[in-house]
């Protein structure tokens, strides 16, 4: 049984603020690799419930607080290299 992190690096990113009546996301980082997006970051209203993390066909999913924005952001300019990490069985996800 593998109990190892499941990785995936990225070398660029895109970010999205979002204004939606349907959506509670109110921003996304797509998270690219060799221009193939990898993964995803959704950003959600404080108090709406966060997803576990889970993969989406090859991409990482992962779902944070918008109040954790800045200090990913954060990560993102100053952090070399990148990575996304889900547990084998999505009970955790990290940046």
């Amino acid at each position: 049984m593998n109990t190892e992190p499941i990785s995936q690096d990225f070398d660029a990113y895109k970010i999205l603020y979002i204004t939606s009546t349907t959506k509670p996301y109110r921003a996304v980082v797509s998270c690219y690799l060799k221009e193939e997006e990898v993964g995803v970051m959704r950003f959600v209203d404080e108090g709406h419930p966060i997803r576990p993390p889970h993969m989406e066909g090859n991409k990482v999913t992962l779902d944070f607080s918008i109040s954790r924005f800045d200090d990913i952001h954060r990560i993102l300019l100053h952090e070399k290299p990148l990575f996304l990490y889900i547990s084998p069985y999505c009970e955790w996800g990290s940046v």
